[in-house]
């Protein structure tokens, strides 16, 4: 997966495909971007970033995003996260990047992983929640990652890849109950 995010890095850049999440396509009926968006990035430091954080993440949780679980998990939390911010966040226009996605993922691949105890998971579930918490205070300050990657954070994708994860967590044990 790290390295599909490169590939599309380079196609976008060079095609200039119009691949980014925005808002006035999605307002058009044009749908793509609403998972595109997800795979391409502001600059070759945002994509060396997600793609190292996308391997550790598959790596750490392999179990837990094994074969069929990881693109449906990745699918759903580019539709729920474009969704959200189409619906919850006017303002914002246009969005690059796999770091909201990734933020459910960790979410996800921590409470279905079986290769930690219970209890590991779990720091790392809230070390995901605590850090999205304090990523809308009004204490946190993007400014040196947003000079790093090119533009400005997201954090609204963060929050709602977080809570993408968790309805998906949610979703997945209703249909469990009722199997």
């Amino acid at each position: 997966m790290a390295a599909l995010l490169v590939c599309i890095y380079f196609i976008a850049e060079w095609f200039n495909l119009g691949l980014a999440y925005s808002r006035p396509a999605l307002s058009r009926g044009v749908l793509w971007p609403a998972i595109t968006g997800h795979f391409v990035h502001l600059s070759l430091p945002h994509l060396l970033m997600n793609a190292v954080a996308t391997y550790l993440i598959i790596d750490a949780f392999e179990s837990g995003l094994y074969r069929w679980r990881l693109p449906i998990v990745t699918i759903l939390l580019c539709i729920m996260i474009s969704a959200g911010l189409y619906y919850f966040y006017p303002g914002l226009r246009y969005y690059y990047g796999l770091s909201g996605v990734l933020h459910g993922m960790v979410l996800v691949g921590a409470a279905w992983s079986a290769r930690y105890p219970d209890w590991v998971r779990w720091v790392v579930i809230g070390g995901v929640i605590a850090k999205v918490a304090w990523e809308q205070s009004p204490y946190y300050d993007e400014s040196q990652i947003a000079r790093m990657i090119g533009g400005p954070v997201a954090e609204q994708a963060h929050l709602l890849g977080a809570a993408g994860g968790i309805l998906i967590l949610l979703g997945a044990r209703i249909m469990k109950a009722f199997r």
